[in-house]
């Protein structure tokens, strides 16, 4: 129960800043937020296995992983906005070209190397949660 509410928390703020309202990661420049939310992201996997339950249904234990889903997102945010940051001497911008109801003026600066790790931010976390779900039910001992 409690990893599926954490699962659910971390896969809202991913969408949010990255999809739903990409301008809204700009709060994750400053350090003292974005060590906020790094803690968090590191507590949210410990409580999730504290509180795990052996009898629980099969979906409750596989969704373990997802609590790993901000840590990830935030940890390659950070590589992906240093990198732009020592190549083009300014911070990763995230775009709103494909959302209609929103206007920002940074957005329309964003390079085609940008707009790949826009993507890999939402790919990525998705990927390993799926790549360590299916490892781990592969190689349970039955």
């Amino acid at each position: 129960m409690i990893s599926s509410i954490i699962f659910n928390i971390c896969f809202v703020c991913l969408w949010t800043l990255v999809a739903i309202y990409p301008p809204s990661h700009k709060i994750l420049r400053k350090r003292k937020t974005y060590n906020i939310f790094l803690f968090i992201s590191i507590l949210l996997p410990i409580i999730t296995f504290l509180s795990y339950d052996k009898n629980e249904e099969v979906y409750s234990k596989n969704i373990f992983y997802g609590s790993f889903f901000f840590l990830i997102f935030l940890l390659l945010y950070k590589y992906f906005d240093n990198y732009i940051l020592k190549k083009n001497q300014r911070n990763l911008i995230l775009s709103i070209r494909f959302n209609n109801f929103w206007q920002d003026e940074e957005s329309e600066k964003q390079t085609s190397l940008e707009l790949f790790f826009q993507i890999s931010l939402l790919g990525i976390p998705i990927f390993y949660i799926l790549l360590a779900n299916s490892l781990v039910m592969n190689f349970q001992i039955k």
